[in-house]
């Protein structure tokens, strides 16, 4: 049965049972006025407008002609005996507002129908908005959440790395070359290694971690292309291929390093092949690089006993534009703290006042810039610069502090441009 033809029967059926009960009510009540056409409003318009409010335009003027017509024919054949024409046009107003509500309950049924139906649309497009919406939270909820955890695992292995590169530079004599390779193991995860020195065409061992027979006290460097690679293109050199290793080539990697004096590679000969990655090594060419090029700045390798000095302003700007490529590269920022004196005798003077400089941590490179004093402190974040400043400005002598975080350009002289503007 369709859809259309059950509301007919389901109509028909609510006219007739409303019709009757009304009509018994009628009788019951008021044999005499059939209709109650002598109540204003009479009871029987209760028929059109339940049918036309319940089912629609159509079927309220359907109940509203069968109303009239049901009270206009019992009135005439059985009560009033008169034509049910002339009882029509009698009783045209009671008979019209039969018609007229059923019409008026009708339409009303028609109206909130066409805005149910508008109000349904609506929420189907509101409910497919918001599974859409609900879907790009999720994605959203989930990229934020991979977000964080790569955020809080970015360079984790290099989290305090300037700690130990001031211990590094501090410990005892002859422990600087040991420090560093347990500093590469620790953060590059590389378990067998060596630091070896250019004598001639020979490679010396100066140190060792975990020494196997490839890592001899001397090897030729004619026979060891990859660290011959390393020292003639003074950048990282890596074995192509992690499983082709062999007796004449046993090393996995060969990173140059320079103190000012000598030079040489440090020759890596196992690690686990998932630290084998460019990201990893370069993080442990990165330690190398910047382990050295601190020591060579009033420190030797094997001694901690050198004093605090200042370096040339063009060797300052190099350190700085280094530290600038790091923090784009590893995330990893350095900090330049600037001390302007403020004593006129101090200015004057051809050197910084020394009790100012025997504040400086080991780890710090410092240059003498008018009447400024300039501290490059590698791999120091907010924290770290803050607390120098504190230090310089406890001291005996009068300063003015500011600091600068190695981040935001890779072009030094923009930076350098920047910490020289006025404080």
């Amino acid at each position: 049965m369709t859809k259309a033809s059950s509301t007919t029967l389901a109509c028909s059926r609510d006219i007739v049972v409303i019709g009757l009960v009304l009509g018994l009510v009628n009788m019951g009540l008021s044999r005499g006025d059939f209709g109650w056409l002598g109540l204003n409003p009479t009871p029987w318009l209760l028929l059109p407008i339940l049918i036309g409010g319940r089912y629609g335009l159509t079927q309220g003027l359907v109940s509203g002609v069968f109303t009239a017509g049901l009270i206009v024919v019992t009135r005439g054949l059985w009560i009033e005996h008169r034509s049910p024409k002339i009882i029509a046009g009698d009783h045209l107003y009671e008979m019209g507002s039969l018609l007229l509500l059923g019409f008026l309950a009708g339409q009303w049924r028609q109206m909130q129908s066409n805005r149910h139906e508008e109000l349904k649309a609506e929420n189907e497009v509101l409910g497919e908005s918001l599974l859409r919406v609900q879907a790009e939270v999720a994605l959203v909820r989930e990229s934020r959440q991979e977000a964080e955890r790569q955020l809080a695992l970015h360079n984790v292995v290099l989290t305090n790395l300037d700690d130990d590169l001031h211990q590094l530079l501090t410990s005892p004599a002859g422990g600087f070359l040991p420090g560093l390779l347990d500093l590469v193991h620790r953060h590059g995860g590389v378990t067998s290694m060596a630091v070896y020195q250019v004598e001639g065409d020979e490679l010396k061992r100066l140190a060792g971690l975990h020494l196997t027979p490839p890592l001899a006290e001397k090897l030729d460097l004619r026979q060891t292309p990859l660290a011959a690679r390393a020292l003639d293109e003074r950048a990282i050199s890596v074995v192509r291929d992690a499983m082709t290793a062999s007796a004449e080539q046993p090393f996995l990697a060969a990173l140059p390093w320079s103190d000012g004096k000598a030079s040489g590679v440090l020759l890596i000969q196992d690690m686990p092949l998932d630290s084998l990655s460019w990201e990893n090594l370069a993080r442990v060419e990165l330690i190398v690089h910047w382990a050295f090029a601190l020591a060579r700045w009033g420190r030797k390798l094997a001694s901690d006993k050198g004093k605090q000095s200042l370096v040339p302003v063009a060797d300052f700007m190099l350190l700085v534009g280094q530290a600038l490529q790091v923090e784009q590269t590893h995330r990893v920022p350095s900090v330049v703290v600037r001390a302007d004196l403020l004593d006129k005798a101090q200015v004057a003077a051809a050197e910084l006042p020394p009790s100012l400089l025997r504040l400086l941590p080991k780890s710090a490179v410092a240059c003498h810039v008018d009447a400024s004093l300039m501290v490059f402190l590698p791999f120091g974040g907010q924290a770290e610069g803050d607390a120098l400043v504190r230090t310089l400005k406890d001291a005996d002598v009068k300063v003015r502090c500011c600091h600068y975080l190695t981040a935001g350009t890779t072009d030094v002289r923009t930076f350098w441009g920047r910490v020289m503007e006025a404080a």
